[in-house]
């Protein structure tokens, strides 16, 4: 996942599902938040990518809670990531890619 523009650019953040499929960002820097955003419009508890299938997909929120800032478009459920998929978190938008 490459950060195209926000207060977090340049970076590029990998994941490796066979090590985690489970992956928290958000705000909140703890021992839960895999990956933190030093941008206020992120929430603590942003939103979770999961690995299942071969597949990523994205929640906004901590799985039973919203986040107060949304994610893309808010999706009720667990949506699929496809490649080049781009979305928003605060003023940080993400390019997907895999490898």
């Amino acid at each position: 996942m490459e950060v195209l523009f926000g207060e977090n650019e340049p970076r590029k953040i990998s994941f490796i599902s066979e090590i985690k499929n489970i992956i928290r960002i958000g705000r909140l820097q703890n021992n839960e938040t895999d990956v933190v955003f030093a941008d206020e419009d992120v929430s603590r508890k942003q939103c979770i990518l999961t690995y299942e299938d071969n597949n990523w997909y994205i929640n906004d929120g901590d799985g039973e809670n919203k986040s107060s800032n949304g994610t893309w478009f808010y999706p009720e459920r667990f949506f699929n990531i496809s490649e080049n998929l781009i979305f928003r978190m605060g003023t940080t938008s993400f390019l997907c890619k895999f490898e």
